[in-house]
């Protein structure tokens, strides 16, 4: 079709072998601004009756994201629709997923050119020929995939009946009302319940084998099977809630599961227990161990769980007294060290003041906590302010051989004063101290700054000079080499001859 611009065209619709309408042409009055756009149109529609389907769809689809008059916008859309059910159709024995996808785009392009444009029945029409496609195909997609699980394993037999049931509710998306559709996603259904039931017992009888043997390893495995067989009750469920086999497989094996996170609870507690009076850090882990496997039991079953709530609340209170006992052995010794060593103490002290808040958030009731926790921030803030100082002196040392390890210093006392503030946020003394280690700090910092710009202007300096020598050198290398040329072509007899010659030369003669 040749573009004709104030034209009248006239309308006709032809039906192809499928049934699909295609629109040869269509009235319009073609305005000056809308030429561009008729010509890309006209341009596509030569694509598509030469069979070049995603060409004229590229082209259609570019035309779609435009801002074009009615006469034109829904005849686009429309167009764009039949190459996308064309493209489609060439794939769907081959390639059936493809022309899955071609198709639904078709769908959605029918259906904005049926509600807008002069194409409105056309595109109706098209519409419902794409929709009966699209429901066939997925039915025929879902009805394949459960023939293919016969003899699979259950694994592939559940994920080949996932996406048949995803095919089959598409088709009933698209016709609700469909019986062969309907009839389709009850049967997958119950075949994925099926298979869902019969894998996730499985796992749970490999669970059941795991814990008969005993060891750590295999209580790993167990776990795992049992969390398997938990997803595949839990989803089988989604898809029948009243299915009362499957409810019942699901409490069956979160029982297990509850009582394997009790019994790794209680083992890591016990552990804890053995390591606590010698191994403190050690202890702690098994209880902090313990405590996730309490809480992992409560997570799996939320209520009537007694042993786990009990468990819970042991381990939880072993851990406090734990950390008590840590602080009260830190907090002594940090005290102790105050007079001899002030980095230790103020280490000591400091892992003191940390495992009393510990204990303040592992239990907020203990009376006897908080005052422990004052005193010893009270000890631990002079100690800070004097480890401050030291680090202020170091620095004032160290400054003359290195304003990099002066600034080391200051920084570890800016910390320190930090702390101390802390531990006694009424603390003058450490607020002077602070002040007094920031103005330093910016005075070095700046020292510096100052030093690295100058070293870079000395080496800039240096770098022009090396340049400018080396170009000199390059140049009177180069005057050497034109003297040497001049030499070697003036020898004494052509000198002579050029001298007493009233004549110049012939071979300059046009120069």
């Amino acid at each position: 079709m040749n573009f004709q611009p104030a034209a009248s065209w006239r309308s006709s619709v032809s039906a192809v072998a499928t049934g699909l309408v295609f629109l040869c042409a269509a009235d319009a009055v073609v305005a000056a601004e809308s030429v561009a756009a008729w010509k890309q149109y006209n341009a596509a529609l030569e694509a598509y009756r030469g069979g070049d389907f995603a060409k004229a769809d590229e082209a259609w689809q570019v035309l779609s994201t435009a801002e074009l008059p009615d006469a034109i916008g829904g005849k686009v859309w429309f167009q764009s629709g039949n190459a996308a059910f064309r493209i489609g159709e060439r794939t769907v024995k081959d390639e059936p997923e493809n022309a899955l996808r071609e198709w639904m785009r078709a769908r959605e392009a029918f259906r904005v050119a049926s509600s807008k444009g002069p194409v409105r029945t056309e595109a109706k029409l098209n519409l419902d020929l794409v929709e009966r496609n699209l429901v066939r195909l997925n039915l025929d997609l879902a009805t394949k995939l459960e023939a293919s699980t016969k003899n699979q394993p259950i694994d592939k037999t559940v994920e080949l009946l996932q996406a048949a049931t995803v095919y089959a509710h598409q088709a009933t998306d698209i016709a609700p009302e469909n019986a062969e559709a309907k009839e389709t996603v009850i049967r997958t259904e119950k075949g994925l319940r099926e298979a869902l039931q019969k894998k996730g017992r499985e796992l749970e009888n490999k669970a059941d084998e795991a814990l008969k043997r005993g060891n750590q390893w295999d209580r790993v495995q167990a776990k795992q099977h049992l969390d398997g067989a938990l997803s595949d009750f839990e989803a089988g469920l989604s898809l029948a809630p009243k299915d009362g086999t499957l409810n019942l497989d699901r409490q069956r094996v979160v029982e297990k599961l509850a009582k394997l996170h009790i019994d790794n609870g209680s083992a890591e507690k016990k552990r804890g227990d053995q390591s606590a009076k010698w191994e403190p850090d050690d202890a702690e882990k098994h209880y902090r161990e313990a405590l996730a496997e309490f809480d992992q039991s409560l997570g799996v079953k939320p209520h009537n769980n007694g042993e786990a709530e009990r468990g819970r609340e042991e381990v939880l209170k072993a851990l406090e007294q734990l950390e008590l006992r840590e602080a009260d052995r830190l907090a002594k010794q940090g005290r102790e060290d105050i007079p001899r060593a002030t980095e230790r103490a103020a280490e000591e002290l400091t892992e003191a003041v940390e495992r009393y808040q510990e204990a303040m958030d592992l239990n907020p009731e203990n009376a006897q906590t908080p005052p422990k926790l004052e005193a010893t921030k009270k000890d631990l803030a002079p100690v800070m302010e004097k480890l401050g100082q030291l680090e202020q002196q170091r620095a004032q040392q160290a400054e003359k051989r290195s304003p990099q390890e002066a600034v080391q210093h200051l920084e570890k006392a800016e910390t320190a004063f930090d702390r101390a503030q802390q531990a006694d946020p009424k603390s003058e003394s450490a607020q002077k101290g602070a002040g007094e280690v920031q103005k330093e700090l910016d005075r070095l910092r700046q020292k510096m700054g100052a030093q690295a710009q100058g070293k870079a202007g000395e080496e800039g300096q240096k770098d022009k000079d090396a340049k400018e020598a080396k170009a000199g050198k390059e140049l009177a290398e180069m005057m050497e080499e034109l003297k040497r040329e001049q030499a070697q072509q003036m020898d004494p007899g052509r000198r002579r001859q050029e001298r007493f010659s009233s004549q110049p030369p012939r071979t300059t003669r046009h120069w």
